[in-house]
């Protein structure tokens, strides 16, 4: 019986350590990002939250303006903007395959 009130308490410690240690890494994470965030929200960019080294969260900014730019120039071109070279293989246009 006591075997198990022992578990259980060291599970619940277990619990309350890891669940400590991912607040401390997102608030460290949100800390070392401060200002990359505030200037992406400044100029209305696209922030990602991913995963990054050590259980640190990484962040991906990106600019809304150029999204739409490419999107209509490749719509344009056949085969997604990649030439069909002879014998029915595609080639990138910025040089040979």
């Amino acid at each position: 019986m006591t075997d198990i009130a022992v578990r259980r308490y060291a599970g619940s410690v277990t619990r309350r350590l890891a669940g400590w240690l991912a607040r401390l890494h997102k608030q460290l994470s949100d800390h070392i990002f401060a200002d990359g965030d505030a200037f992406a929200i400044e100029h209305g960019w696209e922030i990602t939250t991913t995963a990054g080294w050590f259980g640190f969260g990484g962040r991906i900014y990106r600019d809304l303006r150029f999204d739409g730019r490419r999107l209509p120039m490749l719509a344009e071109q056949p085969y997604g903007g990649r030439e069909q070279a002879s014998g029915g293989e595609v080639s990138e246009p910025w040089g040979p395959s």
